[in-house]
């Protein structure tokens, strides 16, 4: 039985000018096609376990297109399908703060990952799975992202997609696979810092390494800022294995800086907060291929998590700031 992955399936958005992947399953060892019209643009065998991860011919950035899976007498539709860019939001918990949109034909958007992981989770909240997820145009989308695909595709025509793999309360290190000394130091709440090394990012984010993206809008900080001395490094090693992870060298990162957050007690004392995002701002600067997005002027609450308005303004911004450097 011919079955599509729901990350390569209906509505998908490709990464312009890297070739078109599709995955799924089929009949073990037999020979597998795609064909757009009347062109066949890629052509696999499906391994012995009976999955498939075929590499088509890239198509013109735009959309939508429908193309053909064939696997001996079985076949399927993958429908309305773009090739646009495609950006990882991830983070804590801010780039899980939702609206419920429609979104135009032209910008599509994952719905928020969740891994098949109880442990890593408070008992009182809940759990879903990939399997459950699609791309999607309406429904619960990360606010940051939406606003940000929004106002890139306004500005620029071309299809963005976005993916959301955000954790709340997780210090920067749960993201890459650390080793033991940086597990000691970064802070976050203890359900998440005694989380095995790699869990989240094994979980959360590794999953989409078959997919090609053009970047991260990078979003998180909070957890960090007790050990704020420690964050320049976990950065570099964060972009060091992402971009290496994904195959992709120059994987641009949109790094926004810590929000201004007003609170009680010594957990987000104003100077650690500022020494943060120096950190935060020295790394993309030096960095060829990233971008620092400054917000603590943007959030005049002081809220942690940042209202809808304040949320909206980082997005704008850091859209903006993304389309002088990269679509222009």
């Amino acid at each position: 039985m011919l079955s599509i992955s729901s990350m390569t399936g209906n509505g998908t958005v490709f990464q312009r000018g890297r070739p078109i992947v599709i995955m799924g399953t089929s009949t073990p060892l037999a020979i597998i096609t795609v064909t757009h019209g009347t062109t066949q643009i890629g052509e696999s065998v499906v391994g012995k376990g009976g999955d498939f991860r075929i590499s088509c011919t890239e198509l013109p950035t735009g959309g939508p297109y429908d193309l053909q899976v064939s696997c001996g007498t079985d076949t399927a539709t993958v429908t309305g399908v773009f090739v646009g860019d495609v950006w990882l939001v991830a983070g804590q918990s801010n780039p899980n703060k939702t609206l419920t949109t429609t979104l135009r034909e032209s910008v599509r958007s994952f719905g928020s990952a969740r891994p098949k992981m109880t442990f890593m989770y408070p008992e009182t909240a809940p759990v879903y799975n990939y399997t459950r997820e699609e791309w999607h145009r309406t429904g619960d989308v990360s606010r940051i992202g939406s606003v940000f695909a929004n106002t890139l595709n306004s500005a620029t025509g071309i299809p963005i997609g976005i993916i959301r793999a955000a954790f709340p309360g997780a210090p920067i290190q749960k993201f890459y696979n650390s080793d033991a000394y940086n597990q000691e130091n970064g802070g976050g709440v203890a359900w998440v810092r005694n989380m095995p090394a790699d869990a989240l990012a094994m979980d959360w984010v590794y999953p989409f390494a078959g997919l090609s993206m053009k970047g991260v809008l990078w979003w998180q900080g909070e957890s960090n800022i007790p050990a704020h001395e420690y964050y320049a490094g976990h950065l570099q090693r964060l972009m060091a294995r992402w971009r290496l992870i994904f195959n992709r060298p120059d994987l641009y990162f949109a790094v926004i800086g810590l929000q201004n957050i007003v609170a009680e007690g010594d957990d987000y004392l104003p100077a650690d907060q500022a020494q943060l995002r120096t950190a935060q701002r020295a790394v993309a600067d030096a960095d060829g291929n990233a971008v620092w997005i400054k917000t603590d002027d943007l959030t005049p609450t002081g809220d942690l998590h940042p209202p809808d308005d304040e949320v909206n303004s980082i997005a704008q911004r850091a859209a903006n700031a993304v389309r002088t450097r990269l679509y222009v």
